[in-house]
């Protein structure tokens, strides 16, 4: 049968998990940003004409994101497309003003019939976007977030395994002493008892914390 400090242990992982994977993910949406960015300083650049321009709103309990839509037609060697793909990242956010100034943009130049620029992958004409400019402000959002809940889920799953490890060299001196429980805990054998639950007091503390 498992211990009980075992059993905390394996619940601290389990509790850290998510907390990683969350970090893990905006760590990797960073990286896929900033690819994309890079991929796109060789794009070509031709004159756009614009069919639609909005602003998208979405509300929830946590405020109101928006995105911004549009659509376009340009030609690229001798073939015409179309395009819907506004910036590097197309969800909509809450993060700055980039959607509004940037719908506001394409309107004004919607309503005077003006060409805007349009950015084309060389390699696969129908991959285009208007805006390849890299927000900085929202890979500091994603950043944050990788930072806080990868810390503290890292933290946790540090602390877990190092819970799981001294209780399986508990358990080892246990089935060597088995009739001397003094020796089964370095601080015993000083005649100390240290509290068993400061795994869940600090899972319990960085919890309502980044709550």
């Amino acid at each position: 049968m498992r211990s009980t400090s075992n059993r905390h242990a394996g619940c601290l992982t389990l509790f850290a998990i998510p907390f990683a994977a969350i970090g893990l993910l905006m760590l990797g949406l960073t990286a896929w940003t900033v690819a994309d960015w890079w991929r796109m300083r060789s794009w070509v650049e031709v004159p756009a004409r614009l069919l639609e321009a909005r602003l998208e709103e979405h509300h929830d309990d946590d405020g109101t994101s928006y995105r911004a839509i549009a659509r376009y037609e340009y030609d690229y060697q001798g073939k015409q497309y179309q395009g819907n793909r506004v910036g590097i990242d197309s969800t909509g956010d809450n993060i700055g003003s980039f959607h509004q100034r940037t719908v506001d943009e394409l309107r004004s130049a919607l309503a005077q019939n003006a060409p805007v620029p349009c950015y084309v992958n060389p390699n696969s004409a129908d991959e285009a976007l208007l805006d390849r400019t890299l927000r900085f402000e929202k890979l500091a959002f994603y950043l944050l977030f990788a930072a806080v809940f990868g810390g503290f889920g890292g933290t946790m799953l540090v602390c877990g395994g190092y819970a799981t490890r001294q209780a399986h060299q508990r358990e080892r001196l246990q089935a060597t002493h088995p009739d001397r429980p003094w020796m089964w805990r370095d601080d015993w054998k000083v005649g100390m008892i240290q509290s068993s639950n400061k795994l869940q007091a600090v899972a319990a503390i960085g919890f309502a914390t980044l709550w």
